[in-house]
C-alpha cells in the first residue's frame, strides 16, 4: 500500500496559481504547444493538428482532475516547487522511471554510432511498419506498443523491452504508451516508425507497493546490460534516490523523513545571479539535452567539496532541467496519403489537487503528470 512521509512539521500552502499563469493548460491542444516551445517562448516546429492524445479532449474533462500545469519535466520540477513552496507531494513509481527513461534516450541519442553495435547489427535506420486496416479507427496509443515489439525482434538483447517497460502496480495502459513511445524515442536514430494501410513536499506520498521500487530497482542494477558501460556512472547516481524511496516503505518516520528532506536543497548566489539547487533530485539530471554529463567536474555544474569525502556534488540551475519527454517522428499512411506526425511522451506536466487529489481552487498538493500527444508536423 502507498505511503506517506511526514517530512516537514509545516501544514502544506494552496499554490498560488497567479504565478503558473502563463503555464496552466486548459485543453490537451494548449499543452501540446507548450510541451513544444523553448525556455525563450518560441516554438520548436509547426503544429499542424492533433490526432491523437492520452488527455481527454473536451476542456471541461481535461481539467476534472485537478489543474494542468505544463512543465519540461514534471517529476523534477513537481520535486522542486512542492519543496520551494510547502505543497504536499504525490510521485507513482511511472514518475521516477520516466525520469530515468528520458535521461537514457538523451545519452543514447548523442552516442547512437558509439553505441549502434551495443543495439542493432544494421547500418542507418530500419524502417519499421505496422499495417492497419482502418486508420480512421486505429488506436495509435497500442500501434506504440506493438511497435516496440518489432524493435526486440531487431535489436540485440531480447531483454531491452521488458527492461523498458513499466510493469508496477500501478502501470496503467497510458503509462505503457508512454514508456513505448519513449523506447521509439530513444532507438529512433536506428529505426524510423510507421503504421497504416497499405499503398506506398510538506508530506510525500509514494504511491504503489514495496515490490514496485525494488523492481524498479533491481532493473536499475542491469542498466548497463542493456545500455553498455557509458551508463555506469547514471546508475551509480540514481541508484541510491530510488534505494531511498524502496526504504521509505520501510521507515517512513525515520529514514523516510530524513530521505525526503534532502530531496533538494536551494542554494542562493552571494550577490547576483540566480538560485542552483543541489540534493538527490538532481540525479534524475544527469545529462543536458545537448548529451553533456551535468555532473562532470568543470561543467559549471558540479563543484568539489560539497559533500563527505570531498565528491562532487551537482548544482542544478532551474533553466538548466532537461526534458523529461521524448519526441520521435512517426508517419501515418492514409492509403495514397502521407501525413508526417510527431508522437511526444513522458513527464509533460504537473497536476495540481487538494490532499484527496480533487481539482480544488485551495490546490496544496503537487501531482507529476505523464502523457503522450501525437500530432501532425
Amino acid at each position: 500500500m502507498p505511503v506517506t512521509i511526514r517530512s516537514a512539521d509545516h501544514g502544506a500552502e494552496a499554490l498560488q496559481f497567479r504565478r503558473w499563469r502563463e503555464s496552466e493548460a486548459s485543453s490537451v491542444e494548449k499543452l501540446v504547444l507548450c510541451t513544444n516551445t523553448d525556455d525563450l517562448g518560441e516554438s520548436k516546429q509547426q503544429i499542424r493538428g492533433l490526432v491523437a492524445a492520452s488527455f481527454p479532449r473536451t476542456p471541461k474533462d481535461f481539467e476534472s482532475n485537478g489543474r494542468i500545469l505544463s512543465s519540461k519535466n514534471g517529476f523534477v520540477n513537481a520535486c522542486i516547487d512542492a519543496y520551494n513552496d510547502h505543497h504536499n507531494l504525490v510521485i507513482r513509481p511511472e514518475d521516477v522511471w520516466f525520469a530515468i527513461l528520458s535521461q537514457l534516450s538523451i545519452y543514447v541519442n548523442h552516442n547512437a554510432e558509439a553505441l549502434r553495435n551495443q543495439f542493432v547489427n544494421h547500418e542507418g535506420r530500419d524502417d519499421l511498419f505496422i499495417e492497419v486496416d482502418d486508420m480512421e479507427k486505429v488506436d495509435n496509443g497500442e500501434m506504440a506498443v506493438m511497435m516496440t515489439k518489432l524493435m526486440n525482434d531487431k535489436i540485440k538483447n531480447p531483454d531491452t523491452r521488458n527492461w523498458i517497460m513499466p510493469t508496477f502496480t500501478t502501470t496503467e495502459k497510458t503509462d505503457q504508451t508512454v514508456a513505448a513511445v519513449m523506447f521509439m524515442g530513444t532507438m529512433q536514430k536506428y529505426f524510423t516508425y510507421s503504421w497504416g494501410t497499405r499503398c506506398g513536499i510538506p508530506s510525500v506520498t509514494l504511491e504503489g507497493e514495496i515490490r514496485d521500487w525494488a523492481d524498479m530497482h533491481d532493473r536499475i542494477r542491469k542498466m548497463t546490460d542493456i545500455f553498455g558501460a557509458g551508463v555506469a556512472g547514471f546508475r551509480n547516481t540514481v541508484l541510491p534516490a530510488v534505494e531511498g524511496m524502496a526504504k521509505s516503505f520501510l521507515d517512513a518516520e525515520g529514514q523516510g523523513k530524513r530521505f525526503w528532506q534532502g530531496v533538494c536543497v536551494q542554494n542562493m548566489p552571494n550577490g547576483s545571479g540566480s538560485p542552483t539547487y543541489t540534493g538527490w533530485i538532481t540525479a534524475f539530471t544527469y545529462w543536458a539535452e545537448d548529451g553533456r554529463c551535468l555532473h562532470s567536474p568543470g561543467t559549471g555544474n558540479a563543484s568539489r567539496g560539497g559533500s563527505p569525502g570531498g565528491k562532487s556534488v551537482m548544482h542544478l540551475r532551474r533553466g538548466d532541467v532537461p526534458c523529461g519527454f521524448v519526441r520521435v517522428p512517426v508517419v501515418l499512411k492514409y492509403w495514397d496519403h502521407i501525413v508526417n506526425s510527431d508522437m511526444t511522451a513522458g513527464s509533460v506536466a504537473i497536476r495540481a489537487t487538494d490532499a484527496a487529489g480533487r481539482k480544488s481552487s485551495k490546490a496544496d498538493t503537487l501531482r507529476p503528470q505523464s502523457g503522450w500527444f501525437l500530432y501532425k508536423t
